[in-house]
């Protein structure tokens, strides 16, 4: 295939992408808008700095930058801490946060912290990513079964689940199940915005079935008043206040954005620059904050689907903004209809391929590739003794570890004299030897040089 045909099927998987994902990701600005206690608005206003921010300044080619689960959840905690007032005054103080949130992004730019993700190991951030697939998908639960439980933790929901299981909703439930089929089988065909397809289906299934009267939930009514930048007028101590709360939502959105983007980088061997990240956050949330909307990082499911749609640049978050925009200007009642079911489908769907265990074994796996032994110095006239105690012990150890025939190990050590070194000279590590199954030499206690 030549440069122009892959580029032409990349750009055509990008807008694919793009097309899929944007089914998704209104809704969720609006039930994320929800969580927070705030308008509609705030959300998908907060979905057009994210993509359109990190798709001109970001690296990640997987990455959707919009609100998240997570930091609408903190928002509404921040909130709560803040001292009563008016509607108006509190939607103040709400822009005030995420501005300073991205203060707090642009100014780890500028001092390039972003090195400090190098010290993030990557099992963490498979784990990371394992987990948070699992309390994603579990969290869709209460929307397709109908039952909603007094506690939305993870353990706490799953026992109000099952303590209600006489009121599950079987139509929602059938209707997830094949919503998720259905995105499966579609999963082959790389060309189909298979997202959207569902959506489609499952708005003409609502109507053609009137689900509604079967208790299954629709999205609702959306209604998008677009407001204009403006800087709040806060008081000094509402300010310190609010810089407060912003570094710790800033720390928990890098957290979850770094997580989600170098978990997909790590996956397809992407190159990651944290720094620039750190730069296309940092503006994502200035802007969301000037237009009143919520702030923003990288949400996994999002990212997911992007992904699972067959993303191959940062051109199907852009082509996402642009559809999203389309259909709040002319078919924003077509997405009140979508059944909550069906939305459901496409996030477990955008996050199932995350859960799998193949990925964690490695880490399970007892490896030992190098045995440390620091022995003390031995007293004078025991040098002898003391090395063979030593290498008795390195003996022990590694047979203990890794069981093998004897005929296919070798000597655990050379055994080398231990001898103690001058006055105030500390011993050096040495390698001596091989350890058997380990590809690597031991390491041994002997003196400084002399």
């Amino acid at each position: 295939m030549s440069a122009s045909a892959a580029t032409q099927t990349n750009r055509w998987q990008d807008a694919s992408a793009g097309l899929s994902i944007a089914g998704l990701l209104l809704p969720e600005a609006v039930a994320y808008a929800s969580i927070g206690n705030l308008a509609p608005q705030a959300g998908i206003l907060a979905l057009f700095a994210g993509l359109l921010c990190y798709g001109v300044l970001g690296t990640s080619r997987f990455a959707i930058v919009s609100a998240t689960s997570s930091s609408a959840a903190v928002l509404a905690a921040a909130m709560a801490s803040m001292p009563g007032g008016t509607a108006g005054h509190r939607l103040m103080l709400m822009a005030g946060l995420v501005i300073l949130t991205g203060a707090f992004f642009l100014l780890a730019w500028l001092v390039r912290l972003g090195s400090i993700t190098e010290f993030i190991a990557k099992p963490v951030l498979r784990g990371f990513s394992f987990g948070l697939a699992i309390v994603i998908i579990v969290k869709q639960l209460p929307g397709v079964l109908g039952v909603q439980p007094a506690h939305g933790d993870v353990p706490h929901l799953l026992a109000g689940l099952l303590a209600g299981a006489g009121q599950w909703n079987g139509s929602g439930a059938g209707l997830c199940a094949a919503a998720l089929l259905s995105l499966f089988l579609l999963r082959r065909l790389q060309r189909w915005p298979a997202g959207l397809i569902v959506i489609a289906l499952g708005i003409a299934a609502g109507q053609w079935l009137d689900l509604p009267r079967h208790g299954v939930a629709l999205v609702g009514a959306i209604d998008v008043r677009l407001a204009m930048p403006v800087l709040p007028r806060l008081t000094q101590e509402e300010w310190t206040r609010l810089a407060e709360l912003a570094f710790a939502l800033a720390l928990i959105l890098y957290a979850e954005s770094y997580g989600a983007i170098r978990s997909f980088a790590l996956k397809h061997g992407d190159a990651v620059a944290p720094e620039r990240d750190l730069l296309a956050l940092g503006a994502a949330n200035v802007v969301a904050g000037l237009f009143q909307a919520m702030p923003v990082g990288t949400g996994y499911s999002a990212t997911s689907a992007n992904e699972a749609a067959g993303a191959t640049s940062r051109l199907a978050g852009l082509v996402a903004a642009a559809v999203v925009g389309v259909i709040v200007l002319t078919l924003l009642p077509l997405v009140a209809l979508i059944p909550v079911p069906v939305l459901a489908a496409v996030v477990i769907h955008a996050v199932s391929h995350t859960l799998n265990p193949v990925s964690l074994l490695p880490y399970f796996t007892w490896r030992r590739d190098r045995l440390l032994v620091l022995a003390p110095r031995p007293p004078a006239g025991a040098g002898g003794h003391c090395r063979r105690a030593a290498v008795r012990r390195t003996r022990r150890l590694a047979g203990s570890h890794r069981h093998e025939p004897a005929t296919d190990a070798a000597p655990p050590v050379a055994a080398g004299p231990v001898r103690a070194g001058p006055a105030g000279r500390q011993p050096r590590l040495r390698e001596t030897g091989v350890v058997p199954g380990g590809p690597r030499a031991a390491r041994h206690v002997d003196p400084a040089p002399r």
